[in-house]
Parts: structure tokens; C-alpha cells; sequence
């Protein structure tokens, strides 16, 4: 059962579909002007809305007015479109506005009975996507660290509104994800809204800018984004030229078809690569746009990279493991601690994505090679050479076999400790939690080991 709203300026219209639906077990409530429905709106919780496109109490506002009007107060409910007399080129702008459907006059009860359950369909998945959305973006966005725990604070709070927001990352931290994860826990999810994303790579400037603007053979990219969400990647590579057509575009709030202009309903996202110093020189020398940045930056997601996330490496191991094998008929290898200490070393600049791709190269190492432990030996001469490591097995890797068994013991045990304590900051209590030992322990070894701990 649900509760719909029929806003018809003709009574006989509004007894005759809230008659049909009454049959189907719904509640209905009838509005025959615009301020009547207004007064509705503000005190009903409607499940899906109806509305005449030739609307008429007297008001300067009509249907596809009014339809803006619900659409930008109340965008999680569906809205079907009823007229006994519109023009294709009506029906196709009401659902570009943001209908769910159309319908015309005169109606058949079953069409009506059909059309809203479809509608009730979309409303129920946004409800059930909105009311569990906090739990999802822990499984999405994967750590418990401070710093993406902000990034996903952040993401929740700027999902609720229509807001532009500017994401600013390095390579491999997952900007995709964030704007992704932006656009599903918004209400532009429910299947009716697009997810665009628009690359500048490998594009003139007059390719982009057609894009922009569009031609005659193709929809420009605002359009094709409407109701849903636009993605720009790396704003800061476009020109000037065109960051003046896209500021022109956001100052207006409309863009232009073949046959008439349209207010945008849109959200914009943008990412960026650049360290903010780096950005901050562009709008210094007059390489950015600064009007155009602060329509854009309304919000700010600045994402961590890996090397400063590395309490949680095992965690973001795990969460890669169970996607990379998610298709696989095969047991996840275990990566002795060995190999993880090295990994823990290094300085990861292609960040989550170079993990992950390390990981996968991993489980395809042990299907080939049927291992169930990874150790250092599969680990790339990159990692090995950024701790000054030769991958030649001549050198068994480490240059221990040259030492005797103590002394070799001692010189891992000394890189072992002092690599957990830079991962973990100097933090005792943190690396003994880590490693498995008392803190009294830790802090023996640091002593017998002459290991130096920096905070």
C-alpha cells in the first residue's frame, strides 16, 4: 500500500485515477491547484506523485512547471506525467525535467496500475539504498584509519545535498571510487540518472570542446547528464578556452538542444591529481580559471595515499584478496611476514592501485606455480631495489646467506623492528600489537637491537 498524490485541475480525472488505484490497495490524496498541492506536498510523505501537464488554475505556473518545482524540493519521489492532449516534444521534455513516465488520457486502469508499480519499485530501491547507504560505504570504501574515515564522512554529508564538489588525489587512491561512491548514496541513484564520466585524454581542444557544447550529430555531455552526475577528470588539464565554456554553462544553469534550452539538474564532480600547492600556482600565474574553481570547489575531498595509511595495510590486503578471487577457483595465498615487512617499506607511489595490481599478479603466482606462501622472492625488483635489496637468488635475496645464522637472524630481526616502527610512527604500543609481542618485550629487543626510534 501506498500514499499518492493526484494533482489534476479537472475533478473527474482525479476521482477516476484515485478510484483505479484505491482498487489496488493504495491511498490517494486529490489537489486541483498548484497551491493546493503545495499545501499537500508540505504535510503528506507521498510515495509517488501525478501530475497533468496542462495544469491550469489560473497560476503562471503550469504542469511542467510545477514538475521543476518537485523535482528540485522532493527528488526521491517519482513523478508520472498525465495529459490528454501533449505534443511528443512536451512528453520528451517533461522526462528530461525529470518524469518517471507519461501517460495520455484516456486512461486504461491496467497501464495506470502498471506505471505506478513500476514507480513504487524505484522509490522503494532509493529508500533501501538510502537507509543502509552508511553500511555500504564501509564495504566500499575499506579501512579505519583517521584519515578515511574523513574521506567517508565526507562522501555521506555531501551525498544529501547537490553540492559541486572537487576531489584531489594522487594516482591510484581512488578518485573514481569516491565520486562513484558520491553519486550511489545520493538520490540521483535510482536507475533514471546517469553516471558520465568525461576524460580529457587523447582529445583536441576542439574535440572537448564540441563535447561541451555538442553538435549536430551528438548530445553535449550536460545533457547526456542530466538528473545524474558529471564526472570531469583532471579539471586542471583543460584549457582555458574551454574552462570559460563550462564556467559559462554552470553561471547560466542551462545548456541548449537542438530545439530549446533546459535548466540544468546536474552534479558536478571534478578530480584532480595535482598537490594543492601545484594547483594553487595555476590560479597564481592565471593558468586556471578562478571563477570557474570556485563554483567547482564548493566541497573538498583530499584523499590519502597508501604509504600514509599503512595501519591498515593488512585490511586493504584482505578487502583486494576477496575481490581479485571473488571469480576465481582458487585459495588465497598467504603472504609470510617477511615479504609484508618489505611491502610495508616501501613507498607504494601508484598507491591502492599498484597494490592491488601486485596482489592479483600474487594469486596468479601461486595457480602457476601451485605455492601456497608468497615470500620475498615474488616480490618485484622495484620493492627489492628500493631497499637496496638485489633480487639475484645468488644473494638469496636478503645478502644473508654470506652471515652466519645469529648474525643474520639479528640483521632481519633489526630491519624487521625498525620497519614496523616507522610504519607505526614510533608508536611502542602499536608496533607490539602488531608484531605480537609484550611491550616489555618490544622494548627489549629495541635495546639489545640498538635500534633508534623516531617519532
Amino acid at each position: 500500500m501506498a500514499h499518492i498524490l493526484i494533482i489534476d485541475d479537472k475533478v473527474d480525472i482525479t476521482n477516476l485515477v484515485a478510484d483505479i488505484l484505491a482498487d489496488d490497495g493504495h491511498i490517494t490524496t486529490e489537489a486541483h491547484t498548484i497551491a493546493q498541492a503545495e499545501g499537500k506536498l508540505k504535510i503528506g510523505n507521498y510515495d509517488v506523485i501525478i501530475v497533468d501537464i496542462w495544469l491550469d488554475d489560473g497560476n503562471k505556473m503550469d504542469g511542467i512547471g510545477f514538475l521543476r518545482v518537485i523535482r528540485k524540493n522532493y527528488p526521491q519521489i517519482p513523478i508520472i506525467m498525465i495529459s490528454g492532449h501533449a505534443t511528443a516534444e512536451t512528453a520528451a521534455l517533461a522526462m528530461k525535467i525529470g518524469a518517471y513516465d507519461f501517460m495520455e488520457k484516456p486512461f486504461k486502469s491496467d497501464k495506470i496500475s502498471f506505471i505506478v508499480r513500476k514507480a513504487l519499485g524505484v522509490r522503494e530501491a532509493n529508500d533501501n539504498y538510502t537507509k543502509h547507504s552508511d553500511n555500504n560505504i564501509k564495504n566500499i570504501i575499506v579501512g579505519k584509519n583517521t584519515l578515511i574515515n574523513n574521506v567517508r564522512e565526507q562522501c555521506i554529508k555531501i551525498s544529501k545535498g547537490n553540492s559541486r564538489v572537487i576531489i584531489n588525489g594522487a594516482f591510484g587512491t581512488g578518485k573514481r571510487l569516491v565520486a562513484k561512491t558520491i553519486h550511489n548514496l545520493s538520490l540521483r541513484q535510482n536507475g533514471l540518472s546517469r553516471f558520465v564520466e568525461y576524460h580529457p585524454y587523447n582529445k583536441t581542444e576542439q574535440q572537448i570542446q564540441n563535447d561541451i557544447q555538442g553538435n549536430n550529430n551528438n548530445l553535449n555531455i550536460f545533457e547526456l547528464s542530466q538528473h545524474g552526475t558529471l564526472v570531469f577528470y583532471d579539471i586542471h588539464k583543460f584549457s582555458l578556452k574551454n574552462q570559460e565554456i563550462i564556467l559559462e554553462k554552470l553561471q547560466n544553469n542551462i545548456f541548449k538542444t537542438k530545439k530549446q534550452e533546459i535548466e540544468m539538474d546536474l552534479r558536478i564532480i571534478c578530480t584532480t591529481s595535482l598537490k594543492q600547492i601545484d594547483f594553487d600556482n595555476l590560479l597564481k600565474f592565471g593558468q586556471f580559471n578562478e571563477d570557474l574553481f570556485n563554483r567547482i570547489s564548493i566541497n573538498k575531498i583530499f584523499l590519502p595515499e597508501l604509504k600514509d595509511m599503512l595501519e591498515d595495510f593488512q585490511l586493504f590486503i584482505n578487502h583486494f584478496f576477496r575481490i581479485i578471487s571473488k571469480n576465481m577457483i582458487t585459495r588465497i595465498p598467504i603472504i609470510n611476514q617477511e615479504t609484508i615487512s618489505l611491502m610495508l617499506s616501501y613507498n607504494w607511489p601508484g598507491n591502492m592501485i599498484e597494490l592491488f595490481n601486485l596482489l592479483r599478479g600474487f594469486i596468479i603466482d601461486s595457480i602457476n606455480n601451485n605455492i601456497e606462501n608468497i615470500s620475498v622472492y615474488y616480490l618485484p625488483r622495484k620493492i627489492l631495489e628500493f631497499h637496496k635489496i638485489s633480487s639475484n637468488e645468488e644473494e638469496n635475496l636478503y645478502l644473508l646467506s654470506q652471515k652466519a645464522y645469529r648474525e643474520a637472524k639479528k640483521a632481519f630481526e633489526q630491519q624487521y623492528i625498525a620497519t614496523q616502527l616507522k610504519k607505526f610512527n614510533g608508536s611502542i604500543s602499536k608496533t607490539a600489537k602488531f608484531i605480537g609481542l609484550e611491550r616489555t618485550a618490544l622494548h627489549r629487543k629495541i635495546k639489545d637491537l640498538k635500534i633508534l626510534v623516531k617519532k
